[in-house]
């Protein structure tokens, strides 16, 4: 049991520190935006590998309790202006393994879809946080910058998991020598518990503080970008980055049981994590028990239908015309739960290999008031692009690989089209009162690890840290059914100067020595693995009914913490 409480406010991230920097906030009179903004700044300093200034982007929901107000803030990243369709060179999937081959079945040669300056997307992250801020904040910018600003100059305490993370770039990232030098100034990647300072990466936060959050996008730093970036051999213009901007709209939300959940709209990750819930609403899932083949073989079979969908339809509805209304709809989702309740056999079809779960960041914040926001960044795998513009401490992201390198399909490359990409942050109403921020990382992981915390808190009445425990299971358009066995730490962990790390040794999250599920689902037709921790760490943040009190936890599955005042 790790369940935390607190009557005034609360903030969940990926980090203690930035977790601290959200509560911090919080506590100095600051309301659950500036506790967001400020906890995302800090974490783009902390989580390199993860996210950060020059990240493709996120997006996230607020809800304002004043006005009633719910919205949804989008700021995906884009295809720079000279992009076309045809601008990668593809070849067969099965010359070499990647995160193509394994989600599309080809591959882009020399990988360049994936790393390096061709792979960069307009960096969409410190436009989105100006842009909410602007709309919904209370505290004054340079306020919310200042601490990330402090732990960039003066440095912070490496965690077991970027310490890890560091050393493997070492390796992958040998072709990008600006990285490696500002993650390895000694020439050798850190340990657990060593500090690292990023200077450059301060000067420009410092910046950002003194002259707003478009200094990244107009004038002399923007310019730096995009020559280093085109001098690379990348497209990247001054022109993306002047004309980029986020965009504050509404969102998309279904009914499921007696709750509203709501994420913003496509291209984001979300509009599958509501299909599938909207499917699943058509079946008493509490008929079985949480932990029955009954219950996975569902929730597999209706994933399976979700992604179909996602793969044919879904892409920037500004450039393809998707019919996100009716795929919503409850008319279209009785359709499907009616061939759910038809097949008796699950539907195989040709087998996937997701790319790596070890991306993303996720914030939640509720304050006193009880504004709520929940936030989802990424800059793609780790470390993005691998690109990082000399002086400037600002690593790129890989945008361009959210996009389909295939010509004629719904989300091929075009000038300017917005990325479809896998961030889910929900917000869940019950009577119109906000009662739950989520989400995660977790790469193509996260509209199912999202689905089912909600499924874990919403139809079986679990509190969030009860919710954080359970199993998860995986399955896109196609079998293998995945199954959590445990969560795997490395014994480097209890190096780390986290506690919250320290102590997450150990933990296990297991289906595995359950002969009974295997037997059940084999029995069944599916094709069943054990995988280690399936997805990142959901974050959420709830909201009693009765009493008004936030409720959390932290999600075994990685360093995230929650803190609360």
């Amino acid at each position: 049991m790790n369940e935390l409480r607190s009557s005034n406010g609360m903030a969940s991230t990926g980090h203690p520190l930035s977790a601290q920097v959200g509560a911090d906030l919080l506590q100095a009179g600051g309301n659950a935006i500036d506790a967001a903004v400020g906890a995302a700044l800090a974490q783009v300093v902390l989580d390199p590998a993860n996210c950060g200034l020059g990240g493709y982007g996120g997006c996230l929901m607020v809800s304002e309790a004043a006005s009633g107000r719910i919205a949804a803030v989008d700021f995906d990243g884009r295809a720079p202006l000279a992009a076309a369709e045809d601008m990668f060179e593809l070849e067969p999937a099965e010359l070499r393994s990647t995160v193509i081959s394994r989600e599309l079945g080809v591959n882009v040669k020399g990988d360049e879809m994936t790393r390096g300056p061709k792979s960069i997307a307009v960096p969409g992250t410190l436009a989105g946080l100006g842009a909410v801020h602007e709309e919904f904040g209370s505290m004054p910018w340079e306020k919310l910058v200042a601490p990330a600003v402090v732990l960039a100059r003066d440095g912070f305490l490496v965690s077991a998991s970027l310490a890890n993370s560091i050393s493997g770039l070492a390796h992958s990232g040998r072709d990008f020598p600006v990285t490696i030098e500002m993650l390895m100034p000694q020439g050798r990647p850190p340990k657990p518990g060593d500090t690292i300072r990023l200077p450059g990466l301060a000067k420009t936060l410092q910046r950002i503080a003194d002259e707003g959050w478009r200094a990244l996008y107009e004038g002399e730093m923007a310019k730096r970008i995009a020559d280093y970036v085109q001098s690379s051999g990348g497209i990247l213009a001054e022109k993306d980055l002047a004309e980029y901007q986020a965009r504050i709209c509404e969102p998309c939300t279904v009914r499921y049981r007696d709750h509203h959940v709501s994420t913003p709209p496509l291209p984001n990750g979300g509009t599958t994590t509501l299909q599938t819930l909207s499917i699943l609403s058509g079946f008493d899932l509490t008929h079985w028990e949480r932990e029955s083949p009954e219950i996975l073989h569902l929730i597999a079979e209706t994933f399976k239908l979700a992604w179909r969908d996602r793969a044919e339809h879904f892409g920037d509805p500004e450039c393809v015309d998707v019919d996100v209304d009716r795929l919503l709809s409850p008319e279209y989702a009785a359709e499907l739960q009616t061939r759910l309740r038809s097949e008796v056999e699950p539907d195989h079809g040709a087998p996937r290999r997701p790319g790596p779960a070890t991306c993303t960041t996720q914030i939640c914040a509720v304050d006193s008031a009880r504004n709520m926001v929940s936030a989802t960044m990424s800059h793609g795998m780790a470390y993005g692009s691998l690109v990082t513009v000399p002086g400037l401490g600002v690593t790129l992201n890989h945008g361009m690989c959210r996009l389909d390198p295939r010509p004629g399909r719904p989300n091929s490359i075009a000038p300017g089209k917005r990325l479809l990409n896998n961030m889910s942050p929900v917000l869940v109403h019950r009577d119109g009162r906000p009662i739950l921020a989520a989400g995660a990382p977790g790469g193509r992981h996260i509209m199912g690890a999202v689905a089912q915390f909600l499924i874990n808190v919403i139809d079986f009445g679990m509190s969030p840290s009860d919710a954080f425990d359970m199993p998860r299971c995986f399955c896109d358009d196609a079998e293998p059914l995945v199954l959590e066995q445990r969560i795997i730490r490395s014994r480097r962990d209890d190096q780390s100067p986290f506690p919250q790390e320290r102590a997450r040794i150990g933990v296990k999250i297991d289906w595995s020595d359950s002969d009974a599920l295997f037997q059940g689902l084999s029995a069944m037709g599916h094709s069943v693995e054990f995988s280690g921790a399936v997805g990142g760490s959901v974050h959420a943040i709830q909201v009693s009914n009765e009493t008004e009190e936030i409720l959390s936890g932290f999600d075994p599955r990685g360093l995230g913490a929650t803190i609360g005042y």
